[in-house]
């Protein structure tokens, strides 16, 4: 599952229980949504096995409150997305990354609170017994048991056996032979297991992400990050404010007070000048960073990343290709774009010259140009050649064409993964939905 990170309520998988998923919560005009204080050993948590990165208009949330909308779990406080949408708003729970090595035979749908799997027919395989349960990765899924303090987590293999036990408060998706854990207690510490349950790097970090293209950042001290390889050997030092994932050979660190990107020998080869990121690292050959506006600090602890405005901080958003040259600078009327995904990023328009919110999305190409027009009131990611779309608040699926299948008045569609994309009804139940838009599992009601 996309790993959401939820740390001790968490499943955990970017399907990693992702961690934490990095959510942007928009802030409209300076409305901020309504926080509602939790427990801090809650940090994100969804209730649902669907995700998506979607633009919204927000005029589709008129006359709706934050609480019939989704609750984000973040640094111990709940946000509720606010009244008035900005057209950006992430919404992320148990994705199915490209990452991730095999194919996808099993999906994660929750049913009667509980979690279980279905097979790409549709069937209930393997019954619904967990309290959180993440997508598959590299044969394995993390399952989790309890909730809050009491959640422990172990993997599942295909055939619904147990394989490593429920002894976690935290586990990520396997990748590339790994997964990170940390059992918990008062000094809680992160290391690496392999698909038997042993140890192979020993917890002893504050902080840490999932190895990516061989290597892992990790953080000793919480304030200083460097990358480690699969023997737990330091590779790259342990000198960064910050360090994400590598993607495409490169890392984004925060280095000097801005944001750079590194090499695997840790030299800087895309010098620290960017005020902030988005999604943190290359897709397609491009990196979407701003330029020139107020700095956004680093996530700390682990997997934390403030949600912040997305417009306002008088910088400039661009696309720089692994150069750090500009590619593509958005200005007028483009307001921002999501990173590129599958040769198309998905873009917002300013709804007026004063007012950027609530403007219609639509598709770009690397040259800038709007090949599927700002006709949608969202849009979410392309996905195995797919995207989902709203028009007045109704969900359709869209192919790189612009060709659309209806689905309807949910209240929420993922991105495509294995040839299925999940379905929320917002009542807590959930259904998946085939390319063509036929169900495969129809929630129920």
């Amino acid at each position: 599952m996309a790993r959401i990170r939820k740390r001790a309520s968490a499943m955990s998988t970017r399907a990693r229980l992702l961690l934490g998923v990095l959510l942007a919560v928009g802030l409209a005009l300076g409305c901020k949504g309504e926080k509602v204080a939790t427990k801090a050993s809650q940090e994100i948590s969804f209730s649902v096995p669907v995700s998506s990165v979607m633009m919204h208009s927000s005029s589709l949330m008129k006359g709706k409150q934050p609480t019939d909308l989704v609750e984000v779990h973040l640094a111990g406080q709940v946000y509720h997305p606010p009244r008035r949408f900005d057209p950006l708003i992430r919404y992320a729970a148990n994705l199915q990354t490209s990452d991730q090595a095999g194919t996808v035979t099993l999906f994660p749908l929750q049913v009667n609170e509980k979690y279980g799997y279905i097979n790409r027919a549709g069937q209930l395989v393997i019954p619904p017994t967990f309290s959180d349960a993440g997508n598959f990765s590299e044969g394995l899924a993390t399952v989790c048991f309890g909730i809050n303090d009491g959640k422990r987590c172990g993997y599942l293999d295909e055939t619904g056996k147990l394989v490593i036990p429920a002894i976690y408060s935290v586990a990520d998706d396997f990748s590339g032979g790994l997964a990170l854990v940390t059992t918990g207690g008062p000094r809680k510490r992160w290391g690496f297991i392999d698909k038997k349950g042993n140890w192979v790097i020993r917890p002893q970090y504050r902080d840490a992400r999932g190895f990516s293209e061989g290597l892992a950042p990790v953080s000793v001290t919480r304030l200083l990050w460097g990358f480690v390889d699969k023997s737990g050997r330091t590779v790259i030092p342990v000198h960064f404010r910050y360090a994400e994932p590598f993607h495409e050979g490169l890392a984004c660190v925060f280095l000097d007070g801005k944001y750079a990107f590194i090499d695997k020998r840790g030299e800087v080869v895309i010098k620290p000048r960017f005020s902030r990121f988005e999604e943190a690292y290359f897709s397609d050959g491009l990196a979407l960073v701003e330029i020139g506006g107020s700095i956004e600090p680093p996530p700390t602890p682990y997997s934390q990343r403030a949600p912040t405005a997305t417009i306002g901080s008088e910088g400039k958003w661009l696309f720089i290709d692994k150069n750090g040259h500009t590619v593509i600078a958005i200005s007028k009327p483009l307001w921002k774009p999501h990173p590129f995904s599958e040769g198309l990023a998905a873009v917002a328009l300013y709804a007026s010259d004063t007012n950027p919110y609530g403007g219609p999305c639509g598709y770009m190409d690397k040259t800038g140009k709007l090949v599927l027009p700002a006709r949608f009131n969202g849009c979410s990611s392309f996905s195995e050649g797919k995207a989902n779309v709203l028009i007045d608040d109704v969900y359709q699926i869209i192919d790189k064409d612009g060709n659309a299948v209806e689905i309807g008045k949910y209240y929420f569609i993922g991105d495509f993964h294995g040839g299925l994309a999940g379905v929320e009804t917002g009542r807590g139940t959930g259904g998946y939905i085939d390319k063509a838009g036929k169900f495969v599992y129809k929630p129920k009601n």
